[in-house]
């Protein structure tokens, strides 16, 4: 646990026995604090915001998946970081800017995870509705129109 930490759990833990007058005089001396370290308290926000989008993504893996992050870790070392599909990195950007994770590819009737795509691949499979036959049928077309 960080020295910073360990200071709001002190501060967390007075604060909450203290009388009425002794909150209010912890209060000013909260806001005094945080106007004359802004930058400070960006880090800290910015820390606590990748720390809650982690802690976001190993919840949703588990739920959604029933996969915990370090399995999820192993499929992607196991396969490269690249898709299972085409062998190429995600290249689809997030909302921050950042490349996006690739995604967990998972059979909607049983729910096994069968690897990790790229958003392209995922969206293909969805939208062939993990169907061979469409599968095939598209790759006859790309072959009568590639030569």
């Amino acid at each position: 646990m960080g020295w910073f930490y360990m200071i709001v759990k002190s501060f967390l833990s007075e604060y909450k026995d203290a009388s009425p007058k002794r909150k209010q005089q912890l209060n000013t001396a909260t806001k005094k604090w945080r106007e004359s370290n802004p930058e400070m308290i960006k880090e800290i926000r910015k820390r606590a915001d990748i720390k809650r989008k982690q802690t976001r993504r190993e919840h949703n893996l588990e739920k959604k998946y029933g996969i915990t992050y370090t399995d999820y870790i192993s499929m992607l070392e196991s396969q490269g970081g690249l898709c299972s599909i085409c062998g190429r990195p995600e290249r689809l950007l997030g909302r921050g800017g950042c490349i996006r994770p690739l995604n967990v590819d998972h059979d909607h009737k049983t729910g096994k995870v069968r690897g990790l795509l790229c958003a392209g691949c995922n969206l293909a499979l969805g939208n062939l509705e993990d169907n061979i036959t469409y599968l095939n049928n598209a790759i006859t077309y790309l072959g009568k129109y590639n030569e």
